[in-house]
């Protein structure tokens, strides 16, 4: 079985790490595991199992994606294809329709729609409309649909109109080598917690990476 990551950028970052995971659980089980990138920013980023292939298929910019895309599934012939953006998703799903009706595509969602729509404005709100409304006639034909968290779940049901029942929700923390120490031993913090207070650990500094708002009390504050 061969199985394809695609990726818009490799860089560093909690999504790298993600797939990263994906691509060792893959590569156990003996299936071929590609990560087609368009941009390969930092190469050894995520710490991708040696099996794994690294492919930059998009080296000119973004507007060279979707032929890059096209190019790396005729060639390559993947079984089954894992998305990570929802733009990806609607050319994989597009291209499967078009030219490769074999091919499986698992669209999955790791941030809400909502968020970056209702916070943009001019040309960028217009490419957040215009994405909604291709989700909206392509993603129900993907043949798998994962969101990282349920509240991404209920977005895509709110503002795409998937059918709840088709959108699995898997969490997928991101465990150090050193959790078994830091259980037994307990960790030290540089901040002192306080009740009320919440404090949150990113990783990317990105304007679409900001984290869920836990609200702990009326007025949390916020340690990034």
């Amino acid at each position: 079985m061969k199985v394809a990551i695609v990726m818009s950028r490799l860089s560093n970052g909690g999504l790298e790490r993600v797939q990263s995971n994906l691509a060792h659980a893959f590569c156990a089980r003996g299936v071929d595991t590609t990560v087609a990138a368009g941009r390969i920013l930092h190469r050894q980023a995520g710490g991708f199992p040696p099996a794994t292939a690294i492919v930059e298929i998009a080296r000119n910019g973004p507007q060279s994606f979707p032929l890059g895309l096209y190019r790396f599934l005729d060639r390559t012939r993947p079984d089954c294809v894992f998305t990570t953006s929802n733009d990806a998703a609607c050319l994989a799903v597009a291209l499967k329709r078009l030219f490769f009706q074999r091919m499986r595509v698992i669209a999955t969602h790791h941030l809400s729609l909502s968020g970056p729509l209702n916070q943009s404005r001019g040309s960028q709100r217009m490419k957040l409309l215009a994405i909604r409304a291709i989700m909206r006639g392509l993603l129900p034909a993907a043949d798998g649909c994962v969101a990282v968290t349920q509240q991404v779940a209920d977005d895509l049901v709110d503002q795409v109109g998937l059918d709840a029942a088709r959108i699995r929700v898997i969490h997928n923390p991101i465990v150090g080598d050193d959790v078994e120490r830091l259980v037994h031993h307990g960790r030290q913090f540089l901040l002192r917690v306080h009740q009320g207070d919440l404090l949150v650990e990113i990783g990317e500094h990105a304007a679409t990476a900001s984290p869920w708002r836990l609200c702990l009390d009326r007025s949390p504050h916020l340690f990034q």
